[in-house]
């Protein structure tokens, strides 16, 4: 089963924090692969470790020291990019790497896919950057409220089938409002509908707005990520923890009295226990 879109992290991260690797170092000189751009260089293997990396050169090992602050490395795929002008090969010294202990996971796999559903559920949110194309209700209010955010871009609006225009009919600019998922519009919402209750609350029964747009975090590659560190942080602890019950056989147990045993289990859900972090993150739906 691979792993669902809206996964908040990954198989490697996951093995990494359950401690099922063995770094394993390259001791002899390698001569990395390069592509037909003559820019990027690939490893034997991926999942590098940071901080072991040895010193590269260009052609090999008596040639000319590359350089660290033009390259880049991709740590996770495994291959460096050289913004210098180069006119040979790149070799390195020595490096490690992660070899993974792939044997847990089809239970990894599952807890990812089972817990990120579980913490989308409970926060009412997507956190995965994806596309959406929605309808809402117009209220004369100048904000609208988008149903994910962060708002990364907005490909289109429509009022009753009418386009309007970014910038002008709205407020494209402030990031603020984009972060919280407002699109700002200054004469308001345009609306369907009548006044209700005591103090005049307008229902429109028609869903007259159309908004094509895209949301959400990056999580990888690490270059580009925008998935908050601490999201992330608290769906893995709460995969460890399934994982580590799971190997033990003690789901759901949290007290164990060894004298006349004594158990007893918890009757508040794991995603509960993280609340004080995905509360942060959480979308009141009243």
């Amino acid at each position: 089963m691979p792993l669902i879109a809206q996964a908040l992290t990954t198989m490697s991260a996951v093995r990494l924090y359950l401690g099922l690797y063995t770094l394993t170092a390259v001791t002899a000189s390698e001569s990395l692969t390069a592509n037909t751009a003559f820019t990027t260089f690939s490893f034997s293997h991926t999942d590098l470790a940071p901080n072991y990396l040895g010193t590269f050169y260009e052609g090999t090992t008596a040639g000319s020291t590359l350089a660290t602050a033009g390259i880049t490395v991709n740590y996770d795929i495994g291959n460096i990019t050289v913004t210098a002008a180069i006119t040979a090969g790149v070799t390195i010294t020595d490096y490690s790497y992660f070899a993974w202990d792939y044997s847990k996971d089809k239970t990894i796999e599952r807890l990812i896919n089972s817990v990120s559903d579980a913490i989308s559920k409970y926060t009412n949110r997507k956190f995965i950057a994806d596309s959406y194309d929605e309808f809402y209700k117009g209220l004369m209010r100048q904000k609208l409220v988008l149903n994910q955010y962060p708002v990364n871009t907005i490909t289109s609006v429509k009022v009753d089938s009418a386009a309007l225009t970014a910038g002008t009919d709205y407020v494209t600019s402030d990031r603020t409002y984009l972060n919280e998922g407002i699109i700002f519009k200054n004469d308001g919402w345009k609306w369907y509908g009548y006044l209700t209750g005591l103090v005049g609350e307008p229902t429109a029964p028609l869903d007259n707005i159309e908004v094509s747009y895209s949301a959400g975090y990056t999580l990888s590659p690490e270059a580009l990520r925008t998935l908050p560190y601490d999201l992330e942080d608290a769906a893995i602890s709460m995969i460890a923890d399934f994982y580590g019950e799971l190997q033990q056989g003690t789901v759901g147990l949290r007290q164990l009295t060894q004298g006349r045993l004594t158990y007893i289990w918890s009757t508040e859900s794991r995603v509960q226990q993280y609340s004080s972090i995905l509360n942060t993150y959480r979308k009141w739906v009243i």
